[in-house]
């Protein structure tokens, strides 16, 4: 599909391909006059109502005020959005005005108000180009036809920004977008998904290059992208996930994201940095969707500090995608706003989430799940967030040994002899490792039989290149035995049977408990311009069962961003911050429950559930806590490091307020 490109007013726009009607008498009259009729004109569009209106100007002025894609100069012709053409006469009211009358394409679809362009006599939807300076997408993407949800099609934007440094990514005006309806929630909302999921006519690039190469255009959407767009949701581009979504991968194949927080120069982790740095960079992005496995989506909010909710699994959303693991993943929605999570995770769940969803009753602290030295800050923040949530439950908070408890199973049950760390050690990312490696096979085979055709007998590949990370997944799986498997996924099964059983019913109330978790965050500065080997061993996370409990227990996990770490920074010698963050385990398919418990407690307590784009997470304001870390460099206290006149600023924000 062609796309033309266009400036106004110093900004950069794309005209949408799809002709959505015709202009007869601006054509006729650029004829009389012998001018160019594939000439561009902005223009504003109104209803016959809002035209007549005695406010009309104060409706335009609003149209600046509540839309980043509409500018001064698009009011300077309008054109009446109505079926019937109306007749006009607007030299009395709009003299200084050029006013034209629309004959639509398609007479069941009105033309919502806003700012068009007229190209060649057509009118066409303006959708502003933002520059992805900081590399989080793979490509922007726009739908082949407008105002038909149902019709999934979409094509990639090839436009460069104005300095042709970056991609440029194409957002729609949000006038065009009523305001929500129980129908249509997420009217508007403008959604960034990760790069696992397919789009009907999009390249699913795995940020590996020889995937990229092999495969074809995905020949259908995910069922859970179908769904966002049927409810409202504007998709406006794929961004970069880690390479096949294990953790902790090199940016061999294709440039690394760039994470805004902090110095500018943090790693991009998890595996969904891309996601990451849309949503913490970008304000014209409103919230992304990826799919978590073994807590891969987790330790992208926690680094870039933002609100995000795992949901339960739910198999209707695996539909239409090639999970490597299925049993272990879980959409997940991400943004500045916990309102925008909290909205977004109802409008996908609330026709298939269960019925019997109970509040939760009390909030369990795992003594065993905050060992680390280095989680100090992460243990105080945990503890003082744990003894708000206690307040709002009927059984308040119980402290459990999950190891202890294993111990102490009952009589009744069966027993494997093994200490839980011993059943648990490897089960989970075994099974990962499996699927993945049987997930993948054909993709192997094929780059075999495809490098065999190109090169003849001179070069015999054994696999494609890849991350030495991913090919630790693949030899993992490999060595795996089908025996193996069938045990470590009944270990799975036996372990979530024991935890719903023993665990979740430990107190004594009606209710579902939830259970507070460990975070990356809280830890020392991770520099992109280091080697991330240097700060975790390959998968590390992946491999630590009791830090993928929501995976393998398939519940909710919600992150949220409450305060911060200062830190001496080696690339900028300031103080600079980093999130520090709370993670809730919520009991099965309790998502929403789960949602607006935190929400009230942040709420009672004044917590911002809000977080900046860019460098702050709040600016100015002081955050609920604040730390002060260890220097990443030196391994001592910051305060010893610091110059007189930053040591005073960071002691002035490290006081710890409970």
């Amino acid at each position: 599909m062609t796309t033309v490109e266009t400036e106004h007013g110093g900004l950069q726009y794309l005209i949408h391909p799809q002709r959505l009607g015709t202009v007869s008498s601006l054509i006729s009259k650029t004829k009389q006059r012998g001018e160019d009729t594939s000439v561009i004109v902005p223009v504003t569009g109104l209803t016959l109502e809002q035209f007549n209106c005695p406010d009309t100007f104060q409706i335009i002025e609003n149209f600046n005020v509540c839309d980043d894609v509409w500018v001064y100069g698009f009011n300077e012709t309008i054109v009446i959005l109505d079926k019937g053409a109306p007749h006009i006469n607007a030299d009395g009211k709009y003299p200084q005005h050029r006013v034209y009358g629309f004959i639509p394409n398609d007479g069941e679809h009105l033309l919502d108000p806003g700012p068009y362009f007229i190209y060649n006599g057509g009118l066409h939807q303006a959708w502003r180009l933002y520059p992805d300076t900081l590399c989080a997408f793979n490509f922007g993407i726009i739908p082949r036809r407008l105002q038909d949800p149902h019709i999934s099609v979409y094509d990639p934007v090839t436009v460069l920004s104005q300095d042709g440094i970056h991609k440029a990514i194409a957002v729609p005006s949000r006038l065009y977008y009523p305001k929500p309806t129980s129908e249509k929630p997420l009217s508007g909302v403008r959604f960034v998904i990760d790069d696992v999921f397919s789009v009907e006519g999009i390249k699913t690039t795995m940020s590996n290059e020889a995937w990229t190469v092999l495969e074809s255009p995905s020949p259908s959407t995910s069922h859970l992208i179908k769904k966002l767009v049927e409810l409202g949701a504007v998709i406006v581009g794929k961004t970069k996930t880690s390479q096949f979504g294990v953790l902790h991968t090199a940016w061999v194949d294709v440039p690394s994201p760039k994470n805004p927080r902090a110095d500018g120069y943090q790693e991009a982790l998890g595996s969904a940095p891309g996601a990451g740095s849309a949503i913490a960079g970008y304000g014209w992005v409103d919230c992304a969707v990826a799919m978590d496995t073994l807590s891969g989506v987790m330790e992208t909010a926690e680094w870039y500090g933002l609100f995000a909710l795992r949901l339960s699994h739910y198999w209707p959303f695996c539909a239409g995608m090639s999970l490597a693991c299925p049993q272990l993943s879980a959409a997940t929605f991400l943004s500045l706003s916990l309102e925008r999570v909290r909205q977004a995770a109802h409008a996908a769940t609330v026709n298939i989430a269960s019925k019997e969803a109970t509040a939760p009753n009390a909030i369990i602290s795992l003594t065993d799940a905050f060992q680390d030295g280095e989680r100090c800050n992460q243990r105080r923040l945990a503890a003082a967030f744990a003894n708000l949530i206690e307040a709002k439950l009927p059984d308040g908070g119980v402290e459990i040994d999950l190891g202890k408890r294993w111990e102490c199973r009952p009589s009744r049950v069966v027993k494997p002899k093994e200490t839980l760390e011993v059943f648990m050690r490897s089960c989970a990312f075994d099974v990962y490792c499996y699927d993945f490696a049987k997930r993948h096979a054909p993709f192997v085979r094929k780059y075999i039989e495809k490098h065999k055709e190109d090169s003849g007998k001179l070069v015999t590949p054994t696999r494609p290149y890849w991350d030495d990370a991913v090919d630790y997944i693949w030899e993992e799986g490999n060595a795996v035995s089908d025996n193996e498997y069938e045990d470590h996924s009944a270990r799975l099964v036996y372990f979530r049977k024991w935890f719903d059983e023993e665990i979740s019913t430990s107190t004594s109330s009606p209710g579902a408990p939830i259970v507070i978790l460990p975070t990356i965050s809280g830890h020392t500065s991770r520099s992109r311009v280091h080697s991330p080997s240097q700060y975790a061993p390959t998968s590390q996370r992946m491999q630590n069962w009791d830090e993928c409990l929501s995976s393998i227990l398939q519940r909710p996990q919600l992150v949220l961003p409450i305060g911060r770490t200062w830190f001496k920074s080696t690339i900028t010698n300031q103080a600079e911050v980093l999130p520090l963050c709370a993670s809730l385990m919520g009991g099965k398919d309790c998502d929403l429950q789960l949602i607006e418990l935190a929400a009230k407690v942040m709420y009672d307590h004044a917590l911002a559930m809000h977080v900046y784009q860019g460098r702050f997470l709040w600016g100015d304001v002081k955050a609920w806590q604040e730390y002060v870390t260890e220097d990443p460099e030196q391994g001592e206290d910051t305060t010893k490091t610091m110059d007189a006149e930053v040591l005073e600023k960071v002691k002035a924000k490290s006081r710890v307020e409970f």
